[in-house]
């Protein structure tokens, strides 16, 4: 990007240009932030869309009747644990 100015102070060029050089990037700043702010809000949209079907599935599983007999209650606990490296 260029930015060019005439005046016939070079100074007062100098610091036009400055202040728009900063305007641009402090919007370009505000831009990407809202942006980055619309991701997360989709992606916590996303996760709480998952763990209520997770929760579904888990309920339809743990109070089926063959699901009692074979499968211990660990809840979405485990969901939330790294596996060790191997």
């Amino acid at each position: 990007m260029s930015i060019e100015v005439e005046h016939g102070d070079p100074r007062t060029a100098r610091e036009i240009a400055d202040t728009i050089a900063q305007k641009f990037v402090e919007y370009q700043q505000r831009s990407r932030l809202r942006v980055d702010n619309e991701r997360i809000e989709y992606m916590k949209a996303q996760v709480a869309q998952v763990a209520t079907e997770v929760q579904d599935l888990e309920s339809k599983l743990y109070n089926s009747p063959s699901g009692r007999a074979s499968c211990p209650r660990s809840g979405s606990a485990g969901l939330h644990q790294t596996p060790a490296p191997a």
